[in-house]
């Protein structure tokens, strides 16, 4: 990732680019601990710490124009974020109108001659389209114009705008974005100013006292599925593994819906399959475990009515009589939560309890907060943590030490390495707000995906988590030693195969699956170049995940065989690996004899509008659900025997949430379908995507009946 200067030669008021060294990270040899580049930390900025003026915010917290102060929140790490400035989505056409820029003017305490602009894009960059400069008498200087073939930007950046040195002091910097760069808005999330013209990084603080070792292991096909697997819980004797397994075929009221399951020790440092744990634990609703007591009661997600009826809080069960009792509600004191989300974690003693929800006077979305018990059946008011560790964006998973002075959560607004880090940070004060700043656990726990739901084990041997395993959301669970004689080796299936030809940059990954029931299955499976089939390398699934490392832009001859099953031959190209490197490819064989259901050709009428009707997606997620790829693979095949033909995809939302919420949510689930159809290889520009969020309903949204209805995503045909 190639970070760059612009500026503007006052002389000839022209471009020049110049490059600025990339911001890179050492691994130390003895604990994999990142070391960053020396010249960085010594050189100084300057933040802006007020605003000025502002066209609009996309919230009044989150997303909001203060979020812009200070120094950057996310980067080096990538991705949208409520801790950055995003101006308002005035409708689907945001910013249609070039008179009418989006802009944000900051200031700084102290005015200087500067020499550069530093613009923390951490969303969407590339869509600066001029900055001026400011004196105290509000004299205005051009000092950037977007170049008109500018180069794509990495996911995010700091972008540096480097000039001669300013003719007068700066004490305001105004950014205006492209009106027509994006339909939805891009996030700024700094503005600073520097008197040198030397290059500035953003280091990751690195966690001192809470160190790993070695390599983060993957647990395997015990505990992981081809479906989502997180927020692991442990048994007080660590012999049992309690964790939420989403969207399984399995789980209670089908598939989408979370449910309990668990693995016991098998006494040699693993785990055996896991199992779904029993009815009344398992409805078929939402749940899943906060914390097991000492004394063997399970804290759980929900409270638990007769008739069946989900409600929002917490509630326990007990076993009694070798049965898991009917589980008695909790009551939290004030307890409200606007997200979709929570996360709670209860002491072993049931007597502390930590949250996050997203509550009245919460910094922007979820926020950590604390409850104590009275009689571990009713619980103090919500205590919000404070701002050292709460921001403007989702702070989640939290996890505090029996002494209650460590926490360990993960957050998508901390300096880091990706999407959602895990941060450890500490309580030196008798006060619940008097946390030290949170510092990251490091690159052999964080990548540029997602990572949360940190536990570590009650003997104190491995931290247990949630990372991203492919690229619909779906998570595994992996472990790391907290011991240096316990610490995993790199894992053998992702290095290069001896004699491999590739060059191997990027991780493709993924599972055989039997295509009529969807369970994994025992299998080789042999890589080819398609122009030299002498040029190969074989591996098994051992019934879990294949991993292989290759290019991308590569055409690969695939054979897949199983016992019992007909080979699959087949042919595979990555193209765009993204940022993170990793791709995720599952292959589906059928018993011999077997015929998947086959459903006649999609039609695409140019000026028609249909409904994708069994598009499913995760509740209040742009996750598309498994059993709705068939229907979209109809629709890439459709495109493919239609070449002339364009699409708009159009996201769409019922009314239970506020508009903002409404349209990022339709948004970004038609943004899923479009990413299906252009990993099929269907040509970026002949589709578009829109969400109106809940503007456009077609039946009426006080009724269940008409609210789904409206939940959908359309196709219009161009």
């Amino acid at each position: 990732m190639m970070k760059r200067h612009c500026a503007l030669d006052p002389n000839r008021r022209s471009l020049r680019t110049v490059t600025l060294p990339q911001l890179f990270f050492l691994f130390s040899t003895c604990c994999g601990l990142l070391a960053s580049m020396p010249a960085a930390q010594a050189q100084s900025v300057q933040w802006a710490d007020r605003i000025v003026a502002f066209s609009s915010q996309a919230g009044k917290n989150a997303y909001s124009a203060r979020q812009a102060l200070g120094p950057p929140n996310k980067l080096p790490g990538a991705g949208d974020c409520g801790c950055a400035w995003s101006p308002a989505r005035v409708d689907t056409e945001w910013g249609a109108d070039p008179n009418k820029p989006e802009y944000l003017k900051v200031g700084f305490a102290k005015p200087e001659r500067a020499r550069q602009i530093l613009l923390a894009e951490n969303y969407r960059p590339g869509s600066v389209r001029r900055v001026w400069i400011y004196d105290a008498a509000n004299t205005e200087l051009l000092v950037y114009e977007r170049p008109d073939k500018a180069p794509p930007p990495p996911p995010a950046r700091l972008h540096a705008i480097e000039m001669e040195r300013s003719p007068f002091k700066v004490s305001a910097v105004k950014v205006e974005l492209d009106p027509e760069a994006e339909r939805s808005p891009p996030q700024l999330d700094a503005i600073g100013i520097a008197d040198h013209n030397k290059a500035v990084s953003i280091e990751v603080p690195l966690a001192k006292n809470y160190p790993v070792f070695g390599y983060a292991a993957d647990l395997g096909p015990a505990l992981n599925s081809p479906y989502a697997e997180l927020l692991p819980r442990f048994a007080p004797d660590g012999q049992t593994l309690y964790f939420d397994r989403k969207d399984h075929p399995e789980n209670y009221g089908g598939f989408i819906n979370d449910d309990i399951w668990f693995s016991q020790s098998d006494g040699a440092g693993g785990w055996q399959a896991a199992q779904r744990a029993p009815a009344p634990l398992n409805n078929a609703y939402h749940n899943y475990v906060c914390g097991v007591s000492t004394d063997g009661v399970l804290t759980l997600y929900g409270q638990y009515s007769a008739e069946g009826i989900p409600m929002p809080g917490l509630s326990q069960s007990f076993r009694f009589q070798n049965q898991w009792a009917f589980p008695m509600n909790l009551n939290v004191r004030e307890l409200y939560n606007a997200s979709p989300y929570a996360e709670y974690f209860i002491s072993d003693d049931r007597h502390t309890l930590v949250m996050s929800i997203e509550s009245l006077d919460s910094e922007g979305g979820k926020d950590l907060y604390i409850s104590f018990s009275e009689d571990q059946i009713n619980w103090s008011e919500p205590l919000n943590l404070g701002r050292q560790v709460n921001s403007g964006g989702n702070e989640m998973s939290p996890w505090l030490s029996p002494d209650g002075k460590t926490l360990l959560f993960s957050s998508d607004a901390h300096s880091g390495y990706g999407e959602q880090d895990i941060y450890v940070s500490t309580r030196s004060g008798a006060a619940w707000t008097d946390w030290s700043p949170p510092q990251n656990l490091g690159p052999r726990v964080n990548t540029p995906a997602w990572e949360s739901h940190y536990v570590p084990d009650p003997s104190g041997h491995y931290g247990y988590f949630a990372r991203a395993a492919d690229e619909l959301g779906n998570t595994d669970l992996y472990r790391i030693a907290l011991r240096e004689d316990l610490k995993e080796e790199a894992p053998p299936t992702e290095a290069i195969a001896e004699g491999y030809p590739f060059e191997g940059r990027f991780l493709l990954f993924g599972y055989v699956l039997d295509g009529s029931t969807g369970r994994s299955l025992n299998a080789s499976l042999v890589f080819s170049l398609a122009e030299d089939s002498t040029r190969s390398v074989a591996l098994e699934s051992l019934n879990s995940q294949y991993k292989l490392r290759l290019d991308d832009n590569i055409d690969y001859v695939v054979v897949v065989q199983a016992e019992g099953y007909p080979a699959l031959r087949t042919r595979l190209r990555i193209d765009d690996m993204g940022n993170t490197g990793v791709r995720r490819r599952d292959f589906k064989l059928y018993p011999a004899g077997y015929e998947p259901p086959q459903r006649g050709p999609m039609t695409l009428e140019p000026g028609e509008t249909f409904r994708l009707r069994t598009l499913l997606f995760r509740v209040n997620s742009p996750v598309i659900s498994r059993e709705s790829f068939p229907e979209l693979t109809r629709l890439a095949e459709a495109l493919q025997a239609n070449p002339g033909v364009r699409i708009q995809i159009e996201g769409h939302t019922n009314s239970n949430c506020n508009k903002r919420f409404c349209d990022r949510l339709s948004e970004s689930r038609a943004r899923s379908v479009a990413q299906f159809l252009l990993e099929k290889g269907i040509a970026k520009d002949r589709i578009s995507w829109v969400g109106y969020g809940k503007d456009k309903p077609v039946a009426d949204n006080d009724t269940e009946d008409g609210r789904r209805l409206n939940q959908r995503v359309d196709i219009r045909v161009e």
